[in-house]
């Protein structure tokens, strides 16, 4: 028997780099907006990875399985992040009720297409707050999508 009606919070990330400022050692999620919570069901707040998620992210994401060889390569990659640079946005969803937990503990979690334009919404958000921040337009990439708390 399994467990279904599983929601996540599901988020994801916009990054830009800004020519004179930064995130690294910021506190996140200190700050939100909160008309758009209200008016859209979008919970978007300042946000930084370590270098090792966010170079996870310009790689577009991590493959199922992954060896220490191929740790080792995206953590030297990571070296090269310039968080001095680097800011952020990330904007929970509320999404469907989609997942499950089955018998043998593995959790299977699909997006809806209302969750999807949902999340494609929060990133044309994210952009345009990180652009009027100062972030140049061609430094812009989004994170894999993720689950806060289910």
């Amino acid at each position: 028997m399994c467990q279904s009606g599983l929601a996540g919070d599901i988020f994801q990330t916009t990054y830009g780099t800004h020519p004179d400022i930064g995130m690294k050692g910021e506190i996140i999620l200190a700050t939100y907006l909160e008309s758009l919570i209200e008016e859209r069901e979008l919970f978007p707040a300042p946000y930084m990875y370590i270098p090792y998620i966010v170079q996870r992210d310009r790689d577009g994401g991590f493959p199922d399985k992954m060896g220490m060889a191929q740790q080792a390569k995206i953590l030297m990659k990571s070296k090269r992040v310039n968080t001095g640079r680097l800011i952020g946005m990330m904007t929970k969803i509320r999404d469907e009720r989609t997942g499950e937990v089955r018998q043998d503990g593995r959790i299977v979690k699909h997006l809806t297409s209302r969750d999807k334009a949902k999340l494609d919404e929060a990133h044309q958000i994210n952009q345009q707050i990180l652009v009027e921040a100062g972030a140049h337009p061609d430094s812009i990439f989004t994170g894999v999508y993720e689950s806060g708390n289910p």
